[in-house]
C-alpha cells in the first residue's frame, strides 16, 4: 500500500529493504517473511526509499500511515533526505 501511495504521489524511483523496484517487481508476504523481486528482506525495520519531491511524498502518505498506525499497530518514521542513491535493479529470477 506504501509503495503504491508513493508511485502516486509521484515517485520516481523506489527501493524496499534495498532492492529497486521495477514495473514488474513483485512484493510478497509469506508468514513472518517478505520478498522483494524474489529476495527476503530485513523486516526489522522495513526500510522504503523513494526519490521524489519530499513534501508530495510525505503528505501522500499521511493518510495511510495513520490508518495503518491506529489499524495494525505499525509504526512509521519519516525522513527527508538530502541525496540518496538507489540501489539498481538486479534480475534475479
Amino acid at each position: 500500500d506504501l509503495v503504491n501511495e508513493l508511485f502516486s504521489a509521484g515517485a520516481r524511483g523506489i527501493s524496499v529493504g534495498g532492492e529497486r523496484l521495477i514495473i514488474s517487481s513483485a512484493i510478497r508476504c509469506s508468514g513472518p517473511l517478505i520478498m522483494v523481486n524474489y529476495r527476503q528482506i530485513s523486516t526489522n525495520p522495513v526500510v522504503i526509499e523513494a526519490v521524489g519531491e519530499p513534501e508530495l511524498l510525505i503528505s501522500g502518505l499521511g493518510i495511510i500511515i495513520k490508518e495503518m498506525e491506529s489499524r495494525r499497530g505499525l509504526k512509521f518514521e519519516l525522513q527527508h533526505a538530502g541525496f540518496i542513491k538507489l540501489p539498481a535493479y538486479a534480475n534475479r529470477e
